[in-house]
């Protein structure tokens, strides 16, 4: 069986406004702040300024930590939802592989616990842009320039995860935050709900034989239930990538079992094919569809490995302008040469 929470946990609303995803307007307070009379219990230790948004499981609000003085994003499970352990054991999963993580590409997580009317809440980095799930709805695809700083940003962020032994298991475009575009692109990767501690002895959430995640980015093992490591979060950031460059998805089923069996037994198109009037250099295509092998294999190894190649990308085009600096140079010599000798031979007459 499985399971998506695209929808569910991402489709927000604000009181009685159009649905929109507290993750897209994160950092960005309503234009008329408003607080629902019911939103929070009275806690000491926050004052809350705006509700953000509310979802299926939690609401989310900006707020004044007030020890230290500081302004956060404060998510709060619906009181509704208390009794529901699996949705308390991915809150507290969020909250903790959180907390073990700092790291500049990665939302920060500042405190988690219950709130005085015991309500489970983490407080965290409160931050100004949007997500990659957003850029895209308005863009559809980002040139080369533009993507790659938020891929190496992602690579960063999984690789001080994976050092921790925390595989994300739920890298889409709605769980990359954007601050800014261009050469210092500020990219945070969020939501670490669906996190695997590879440590753990203890029986997960897939081990009941519900595949978590979401489907147009689950790997093919993730979507069979079966162990998941690094390799799992390289092809979900493939899927990513694939969107990213293309403005499409890697596979587009009409049904989520359609795309799981895509995931599971078709080959993807070329970035090329899929975005014709995209320049996509082959070398940056080969990155892609290495990370989207269906044997794990067969993928980069780790994600150390699949940054460096992705780093590669980002001076080439400096190695290129040097190479043609050098041949300019020597055409230039080769020219100075052959007027030097046809001088010569012209006062030796």
């Amino acid at each position: 069986m499985v399971r998506s929470d695209d929808r569910s946990d991402f489709d927000e609303e604000v009181g009685n406004s159009a649905p929109i995803s507290w993750i897209n307007v994160l950092g960005r307070t309503p234009p008329t702040p408003s607080v629902a009379a019911d939103s929070l219990a009275s806690d000491e230790r926050f004052e809350v300024l705006a509700l953000i948004g509310t979802g299926a499981c939690s609401k989310v609000y900006k707020a004044r930590q007030v020890e230290p003085n500081r302004v956060v994003a404060l998510k709060v499970l619906h009181p509704h939802l208390l009794s529901n352990a699996e949705t308390i054991a991915r809150f507290q999963r969020e909250a903790e592989s959180g907390a073990r993580l700092n790291h500049p590409s990665i939302c920060t997580v500042y405190e988690y616990g219950r709130l005085a009317n015991g309500h489970p809440f983490i407080a965290m980095q409160y931050l100004e842009g949007e997500s990659l799930a957003s850029l895209l709805r308005r863009s559809e695809c980002l040139n080369i320039e533009q993507a790659l700083p938020i891929f190496i940003s992602c690579c960063n962020a999984l690789i001080a995860a994976h050092e921790k032994g925390i595989i994300h298991r739920d890298i889409k475009p709605a769980n990359i935050f954007i601050q800014s575009l261009g050469k210092n692109a500020g990219a945070k990767l969020l939501d670490f709900g669906l996190a695997k501690l590879l440590s753990h002895s203890v029986p997960t959430l897939t081990q009941t034989g519900i595949a978590l995640g979401t489907v147009q980015y689950m790997s093919p093992e993730q979507i069979l239930t079966e162990p998941v490591d690094a390799r799992s979060d390289i092809y979900s950031l493939g899927c990513v990538m694939f969107q990213t460059l293309t403005g499409r998805q890697v596979f587009d089923g009409r049904t989520a079992f359609e795309v799981m069996d895509e995931h599971l037994n078709k080959l993807p198109a070329t970035l090329q094919s899929a975005n014709p009037g995209a320049k996509i250099h082959s070398d940056l295509e080969n990155v892609v569809l290495k990370s989207l092998a269906k044997d794990p294999e067969r993928r980069y190894q780790n994600v150390l490995e699949l940054k460096s190649a992705l780093e590669s990308m980002l001076v080439k085009p400096k190695n290129r302008l040097a190479n043609q600096a050098a041949i300019g140079c020597s055409l230039l010599i080769v020219i100075a040469m052959a007027y030097l000798l046809w001088f010569l031979l012209v006062k030796t007459r």
